[in-house]
């Protein structure tokens, strides 16, 4: 009795496991062009390639997985539910396969340099400083300020190896360390009436206009809110705000990292205060677990410069 079972298990087993198929992306990309335009023709034509090689790919694809992925009629081909079920799983494959070859040539690719983001100029701005007080420090890459969705990205795919962030993003395989905290000051004429002020609040600089960098990432929106009825002269270029900020009475912004970083000239200029809590920014620092030896210098070297200065 034992020895039958045994056999019967045997040819089960035999009748029911399948050797793994292997099927080619190709066929996959145009199994889902074919879901996505309707046609032989506009899925060659997307694809850069002639409709007999479509219709031998289709063919190939159903030979392969041994099932029947469309309805044929003489002047029509369309998928059936077996076909459109099969799309979205072959999404899904092409989708994985990129993100594999993305991961792997950006790690590959980041080897030699260290790639960072940030969602404000602040980090950045003390990282390029940082590099003019150290000849050592020519092995990393600044990207512009980014969204906090960007930098994530950034870090998940191997593009970035350090981003600067103020909130956790909510990954289990991100590190996020303190590193300091960035405060807002007013960036004055001597001779206006708020300069003689030893510190300020958004309010008292309501419907006032401001110098405004178009590029201060996640400050733009806190200033935007922050201050009633401003009026924001926004300029594109550190030129044009150095200009303006050495020949006008405009009001502008500055902060503990740009007064040790920033070359314009603030002789007929104090730097107010901001007494606000939504003036004075906590950064951390992110990193993904395999990029920890690569970064923990450089943002040791960022905690030991990093001005302290908030009054």
């Amino acid at each position: 009795m034992a020895f039958k079972l045994l056999f019967m298990h045997v040819i089960i087993a035999k009748t029911y496991t399948k050797e793994l198929t292997m099927i080619d992306y190709q066929l996959l990309e145009e199994l889902v062009t074919f879901q996505e335009t309707g046609t032989l023709s506009a899925t060659a034509e997307k694809l850069l390639i002639t409709q007999p090689s479509v219709t031998r790919g289709m063919q190939k694809l159903e030979d392969e997985l041994g099932v029947s992925l469309f309805d044929r009629t003489v002047n029509r081909l369309k998928l059936n539910s077996t076909g459109e079920l099969a799309a979205k799983p072959a999404r899904k494959a092409l989708a994985a396969n990129q993100d594999f070859v993305t991961i792997t040539q950006n790690y590959a690719h980041q080897q030699d340099a260290i790639t960072i983001a940030s969602i404000a100029p602040g980090p950045l701005l003390l990282l390029d400083y940082l590099q003019t007080q150290n000849d050592n420090l020519t092995n990393f890459v600044l990207k512009p300020v980014m969204s906090v969705t960007e930098v994530k990205e950034s870090l998940l795919s191997a593009e970035g190896q350090l981003a600067f962030i103020t909130d956790p993003l909510d990954s289990d395989y991100i590190i996020e360390e303190p590193i300091g905290s960035e405060q807002l000051y007013l960036s004055i004429s001597t001779f206006h009436a708020l300069a003689s002020y030893p510190k300020v609040t958004f309010d008292d600089l309501a419907d006032m206009s401001f110098i405004l960098s178009d590029d201060i990432g996640i400050w733009h929106d806190i200033i935007q809110n922050a201050i009633p009825n401003l009026h924001p002269l926004v300029q594109n270029s550190e030129e044009a705000i150095q200009q303006l900020t050495s020949f006008s009475d405009f009001p502008a912004f500055n902060s503990n990292i740009t007064q040790l970083t920033s070359n314009r000239n603030t002789d007929n200029r104090k730097s107010v205060l901001i007494d606000d809590d939504r003036a004075r920014m906590k950064f951390f620092a992110a990193y993904v677990h395999e990029q920890a030896d690569r970064v923990k210098p450089i943002i040791e070297l960022m905690k030991a410069l990093w001005p302290t200065k908030n009054n």
